[in-house]
């Protein structure tokens, strides 16, 4: 199971190093990276075999890698049939893919410089990490569908279950435990919510239960060397997954360390730390060259455009922008404490969108509604997380009123206690903490408490660890339920009006303009759309004539790409 997890990751991370490499000889990406990328992952799987299976390790190898690439088969075509209908998938994460697609080397050269790229998200993508949409490049020029490029969230899902199963029992849990565990922690909402769309929180959040589960690992000294090189790409692939992660990154390595020290491992604790620093320095100067370096260099801040140097740029991101309008100027924690609690919301902060109190177990249909997409600015953990976190606090009060019935070694608890401390401050910390994709690590605290919770011997903190994990789950999977029908039914809905787009514009092109969606290009030449692209900015472009203004996919996403048609086209399209 280790070596096939292995060989998953392997097989992202390569298709990234091996694009890295490409643009520092100044090469463009073609399907080479793609196929070489699964070549050395089959080289990675026998070597990984012999050292560790050592007999019938041939076979055994055919069969891991056979598996591995069905899995990568399936995930791509699973993810074929849903359409990323979300602004920032579209509007961000496809248009950095277009820019790739067209040529732009994201190492040496501004996006201001890629010639007729008109994207008003310029900022997001030539100041944020990119890792995610490299490989997302790779997968579409090997397929040609940009939707396929959604398979690394479901990929890096398994992985973060498989090794998590593995890990909890090196900790000598049980396997229906482990089980139960991993698997409540691994189907976070947030991941949830995002497994149809481009979203990266998802993706940093298994990237970041990986990295645990190897840290166990490695603590418990299981196949050193395959653990150690799992540790050094996972780190490498969460620096270049979000421009935020480089900060979470340095507070759970610091715990894994101390943890070490603590259990005084002390070769180990040596070894850890050389390999955590090792793996941020190749991470950030070569893997990471863009945006950190890049940014230094052009605006003296390594976290720009999130945090600036003022001597060089005077603004910085409006945090507020995401905050509730009634809480836009409370402390952090209050914010935090308060936002478990508030009804779910998927609009911007906006007068009329404040944020309301709700009691917990009480939800409406609307607000159900409201989890699509990347998830809701308020609320976002589901209508019956704030009634979990009330029960974790219940239980909580009786572990400590009955502490003396719990069978289990006091420094583990310790540890467990300390994680659950390192979660919640990485959350309070955050300035948008009121968004749950943006602290997808709060989820954590369910397993961590469970497990506690099983060490105690006592009826009463059984059943309501049994009702928590029940709600958990029922929680979660109302959210999937919404998700996929919402996805399901509008991507139906989508092809059908593509479909019959295509048919109207044989002979006659339609004129688009792409400045806030450069992602929907990818789906008009899926479709055989015919069009002419406008390339000068959105307030200038005009239909004259029969032609009037609509949105491409007024009444299915958030699409904000602009496109002429004529008057009878929209009574036969229906628009």
């Amino acid at each position: 199971m280790l070596i096939f997890a292995m060989s998953l990751l392997f097989f992202l991370f390569s298709n990234f190093a091996l694009s890295i490499l490409t643009y520092l000889i100044h090469m463009p990406i073609t399907q080479i990276q793609f196929w070489v990328s699964g070549a050395l992952t089959a080289l990675f799987v026998l070597l990984a075999s012999k050292i560790y299976i050592k007999k019938d390790y041939l076979v055994l190898s055919g069969i891991i890698f056979a598996l591995t690439a069905v899995v990568i088969t399936a995930s791509l075509i699973v993810s074929s049939f849903f359409t990323d209908l979300s602004y920032d998938g579209q509007g961000y994460h496809q248009a950095t893919i277009a820019a790739l697609d067209k040529g732009w080397n994201p190492l040496t050269q501004n996006i201001d410089g890629l010639k007729g790229f008109k994207s008003e998200n310029k900022l997001w993508i030539d100041a944020y990490p990119n890792a995610n949409d490299i490989v997302v490049n790779n997968i579409y020029k090997v397929t040609g569908n940009v939707e396929m490029g959604k398979a690394i969230t479901f990929i890096l899902i398994l992985i973060s279950w498989i090794l998590g199963f593995i890990a909890l029992l090196k900790l000598k849990v049980s396997k229906w435990l482990a089980a139960l565990l991993i698997t409540i922690a691994v189907f976070n909402p947030v991941n949830v919510m995002q497994i149809f769309t481009f979203g990266l929180d998802s993706q940093f959040y298994s990237l970041m239960l990986i990295l645990f589960s190897l840290g166990v690992l490695m603590y418990m000294r299981t196949h050193r060397y395959i653990t150690y090189a799992g540790i050094f790409i996972t780190t490498i692939m969460i620096i270049n997954n979000k421009l935020t992660s480089i900060a979470y990154l340095g507070v759970f390595i610091g715990f894994i360390c101390l943890v070490i020290l603590w259990k005084k491992k002390y070769k180990l604790f040596f070894q850890a730390c050389g390999l955590f620093l090792a793996s941020i320095v190749v991470g950030v100067l070569l893997f990471g060259y863009h945006p950190y370096v890049t940014n230094y260099e052009n605006h003296k801040s390594v976290l720009y455009p999130i945090y600036v140097n003022a001597q060089v740029d005077s603004v910085a991101y409006d945090f507020s922008e995401n905050r509730p309008s009634n809480y836009v100027h409370d402390n952090q924690l209050d914010l935090f404490v308060r936002s478990i609690f508030f009804e779910p919301n998927g609009n911007f902060s906006a007068p009329q969108d404040a944020a309301k109190m709700r009691v917990p177990f009480i939800f409406s249909q609307s607000e159900l509604n409201s989890f699509i997409y990347l998830g809701p600015k308020e609320g976002g953990f589901g209508v019956l997380f704030s009634g979990i976190i009330t029960l974790l606090v219940l239980m909580a009060g009786l572990m400590i009123f009955l502490r003396k019935t719990i069978q289990a070694n006091w420094r583990d608890i310790v540890i467990a206690v300390a994680g659950l401390a390192i979660v919640l401050i990485t959350c309070i910390i955050n300035p948008l903490n009121n968004v749950a994709r943006y602290i997808p690590q709060l989820w954590l605290i369910i397993p961590i408490m469970l497990w506690i919770a099983w060490r105690f011997k006592h009826t009463a903190i059984t059943v309501l660890s049994v009702l928590i994990l029940a709600i958990a789950f029922i929680n979660t999977a109302m959210i999937f339920n919404k998700d996929f029908n919402f996805n399901a039914s509008s991507a139906a809905e989508l092809s059908g009006y593509l479909h019959k787009l295509a048919d109207e514009t044989k002979n006659a092109p339609i004129k688009v303009n792409f400045s806030q969606s450069e992602g929907n290009q990818f789906l008009l030449n899926y479709y055989n759309v015919k069009y002419v692209e406008d390339t000068g900015s959105s307030v200038d472009f005009t239909c004259s004539g029969k032609l009037v203004k609509k949105r491409l996919l007024d009444n299915i996403g958030n699409s904000t790409a602009v496109m002429c048609v004529d008057t009878t086209m929209v009574k036969n399209l229906g628009l």
